[in-house]
């Protein structure tokens, strides 16, 4: 991880230990991690930190607009464990596997479950394997390399910035 398994950041296996929800430092408030140095129990996935940079910028914000007194700040910002990774069946076929803590699944694309408008799209099916190929190669780079660090990608949330106050349990 990085940080030494000394310090009083890190657990004991090496990880910056935080609050799995708010991504803060249980042992320093003024400390938040996210991605691959916490110990969240989550993927360590580009698409886990798309969803994770959201809730540490509206935590630490917060933070810094309550000057320090006796009382803790009380965070409400509120990552649920969202990680992506899209599995490859085929040369041109591709699945996403989206899911939260303890398993939860949480398909961006689901007739049933997702997210408007990517719910018209459907998860399953060979057409959707196609779609799914298709922003692996295309968007997925794009996204990652050009809005991303701009600050104009919210994950499964596109150009949309979310509301992270929320335990937002299914997309």
């Amino acid at each position: 991880s990085g940080v030494s398994t000394s310090s009083s950041l890190v657990d004991a296996a090496g990880w910056v230990d935080v609050d799995r929800h708010s991504l803060q430092s249980t042992s320093h408030s003024n400390v938040f991690a996210l991605g691959d140095c916490c110990n969240a129990p989550n993927t360590k996935t580009a698409a886990a930190v798309m969803a994770q940079v959201p809730v540490v910028v509206h935590n630490l914000c917060k933070l810094i607009r309550h000057p320090p007194s006796d009382s803790p700040v009380a965070l409400n910002g509120h990552y649920n464990g969202y990680g992506s990774c899209p599995l490859l069946v085929s040369k041109h076929r591709v699945i996403l596997a989206e899911f939260g803590y303890d398993g939860r699944i949480l398909e961006t694309f689901s007739r049933t479950s997702g997210r408007f408008p990517m719910s018209f799209i459907g998860q399953d099916g060979p057409l959707q394997q196609r779609i799914f190929a298709w922003m692996k190669r295309y968007l997925f780079p794009f996204v990652y390399w050009h809005l991303y660090p701009k600050g104009l990608w919210f994950g499964t949330y596109a150009i949309f910035k979310p509301d992270v106050t929320k335990d937002s349990t299914a997309l």
